[in-house]
């Protein structure tokens, strides 16, 4: 297969499976996973003549991320515009760490001179990062920006040494790191297994990015993707060994998302034989990318995020279906691994009529008429999907909704809409079956929607103490509250999933109704706590499109995508486990978190909590910018 014919079948695939791929790039984007040059162009940055060089070198990179060691004139260019400017401050930086005692403290000081001593705005120009918690904490993760948040922290203690800032720094970066290792590295897996799947069917299930908690392999695909990180970054220590082995290892997400039982090293050492020879190829598929890319810089990043990156992520599948097809033919080493046949063709009709003979004679008997909660009861389930607690009733009809789900999921599996599960080489005896029966149109106990509700204001707050801990050294309690929650992050997402639970059946308009949601609660948020108060609890002032600083493009965005998560996965799984608790647990401590939460709430309007990294963190910064931008 040629590279024109691997892209035509990638344009193929994008259009027969385009909101899918679209909403999963962004999400992936917007986390920080890959993709992240499409979304750092809709972003505001400041234009000081001291960074002139750096967005030069920027630029360079940008492209080099659709291939290192370009034999482009293109690419040579402005690589070497960059680097020719940046030989002399680099040869003095060399000098300076040759001169010091210690090639250790030659590193401190260095580091301590070109980022610990500039303001916080310079510090994430010098790494890439871009204004906005959001922003700082998700581009974290991407192409090696969680060590960034490693140096921070490292830049903290020497500024700020202590035991207390020490254990404070442990904690925050356990925090990150489990959330990087387990979560969002896990999404960028997540995603090849989807869109394999999506390459040769018609039908991806929205429960799919629950494959690998499904088939109890979450947590050690999420060990194989940390040890190919933590490789491949150490790999770009070496400079020259960096891009080849960033080909070498490409096709380690796809391995494992193929054969969730490998080790680490087994799938490394496959993707380096299956690599040999066509990591040259691969180079020049991401370069044929290169119009693309430089289309998205001057669209402000729109190509990119509503075309090209779907694009290029179907073309890198249809490379590894080359790629796999050639190592099977040449009897590579280790190839009799990848034993998952059927993402990468049908099976044959016969088989799929005997393996679903069961669930197809039941798709055959009289239909199963849905019954519904009646009264009032009936009423609010219905507008709201919300009753006051899971009864006989409720689960009656929720089994009746499930049966449905479950044997039209299994018709499609057997004409061959869908990839066939009983087909799979995980053996049923490993799977999570339930998980495949979780049904995004569900019911939720008034208990479970509060619990779910300070779940999510403690998990924002976490975050946002745990950026200010690694950043600055210091604990702040973030938040207009005194307590470890923030609301905007619970409300937003409680608000998602029981305002909009007639939504859910058509998952475009869900996804626009959250934006339009989350954005007039935000801003209104915003408006009144300002005219109550005279202050603001964040600001979006320098944002790319952005409305007086209250709500902005990019966080409007997260709300969607953040909303769809969790309306068709997060929330069905949690009320899953939730369901568990005995009544006589959940209800006491859903009344005693609203009491505390409500008293506070009171305190709080009385006595706000504001001050230093709350109301006025970075406000000087937002000003100075300001000034400078009107030429004051």
């Amino acid at each position: 297969m040629t590279r024109k014919e691997m892209k035509k079948n990638a344009r193929a695939v994008v259009k027969k499976h385009y909101i899918m791929f679209l909403l999963t790039c962004i999400f992936l984007g917007f986390l920080g996973v890959e993709y992240t040059y499409s979304f750092s162009s809709t972003k505001t940055v400041k234009q000081e003549s001291d960074t002139e060089l750096g967005n030069r070198i920027n630029q360079a990179l940008g492209v080099q991320t659709q291939g290192e060691d370009s034999l482009s004139d293109t690419v040579d260019g402005a690589v070497n515009d960059a680097v020719d400017d940046a030989e002399a401050i680099i040869d003095s930086e060399l000098a300076r760490i040759n001169g010091t005692v210690g090639y250790a403290s030659g590193i401190v000081d260095v580091l301590r001179d070109n980022v610990a001593d500039k303001t916080e705005s310079t510090r994430e120009e010098i790494f890439g990062t871009k204004r906005g918690v959001l922003a700082g904490v998700v581009n974290s993760v991407s192409q090696g920006r969680m060590w960034v948040k490693i140096f921070d922290a490292l830049f903290t203690l020497i500024e700020k040494p202590g035991v207390t800032v020490f254990i404070l720094l442990l904690i925050s970066m356990a925090f990150t790191i489990f959330v990087w290792a387990f979560f969002k590295n896990m999404l960028r897996i997540i995603s090849r297994r989807v869109f394999l799947e999506a390459r040769i069917y018609e039908k991806v299930p929205y429960n799919r990015f629950l494959y690998f908690f499904a088939v109890k392999r979450w947590i050690r695909t999420a060990v194989n993707m940390m040890v190919w990180q933590i490789m491949e970054t150490l790999w770009w220590f070496t400079v020259i060994g960096g891009p080849i082995k960033h080909y070498a290892y490409a096709m380690v997400h796809y391995i494992c998302s193929e054969n969730t039982d490998l080790k680490s090293t087994e799938a490394i050492t496959l993707s380096r034989r299956m690599m040999k020879g066509h990591k040259m190829e691969m180079f020049k598929l991401d370069l044929s990318f290169l119009g693309w890319h430089i289309l998205s810089g001057l669209t402000i990043g729109l190509s990119g995020i509503f075309y090209s990156n779907p694009y290029r992520a179907a073309a890198e599948v249809e490379f590894y279906a080359k790629i796999r097809k050639c190592a099977r033919e040449n009897g590579i080493q280790g190839v009799e691994l990848l034993r998952d046949e059927y993402l990468f063709e049908k099976a044959a009709p016969e088989l799929l009529q005997k393996e679903y003979a069961d669930a197809m004679e039941l798709y055959s008997q009289p239909k199963i008429q849905s019954t519904y909660l009646t009264g009032l009861k009936g009423l609010v389930a219905k507008y709201t999907s919300v009753v006051l607690s899971i009864d006989k009733d409720v689960r009656a009809v929720e089994g009746i909704r499930n049966e449905k789900n479950h044997l039209r999921h299994e018709r499609d599996c057997a004409e061959g809409k869908t990839y066939p599960g009983r087909l799979s080489p995980v053996p049923r005896s490993q799977r999570r079956r339930w998980v495949n029966n979780i049904n995004y149109n569900r019911y939720y106990s008034v208990w479970s929607v509060l619990m779910m509700f300070f779940l999510f204001c403690f998990i924002g707050w976490c975050w946002e103490v745990s950026l200010h801990i690694i950043q600055d050294g210091a604990f702040v309690n973030r938040g207009m509250l005194h307590g470890p929650w923030i609301p905007i992050y619970g409300a937003g997402g409680m608000l998602i999933l029981v305002v909009l639970a007639r939504l859910r059946k058509y998952p475009i308009a869900e996804f626009f109704a959250a934006i339009l949601l989350s954005g007039t609660l935000e801003y209104m948020t915003s408006l009144l706590v300002e005219l109550d108060k005279g202050k603001r609890w964040w600001d979006y002032t320098g944002y790319y499109m952005n409305l007086n600083g209250r709500i902005c493009a990019e966080g409007l965005l997260v709300f969607g995508i953040m909303g769809m998560t969790i309306v068709y996965a997060v929330a069905p799984l949690m009320d899953h486990y939730l369901r568990r608790i005995p009544q006589r647990i959940i209800v006491p401590l859903s009344v005693v978190l609203m009491l505390f939460f409500g008293a506070d709430s009171v305190y709080s309007h009385f006595v706000p909590n504001e001050g230093k990294g709350i109301t006025d963190y970075e406000m000087n910064d937002v000003l100075q910018q300001t000034r400078e931008n009107s030429g004051g």
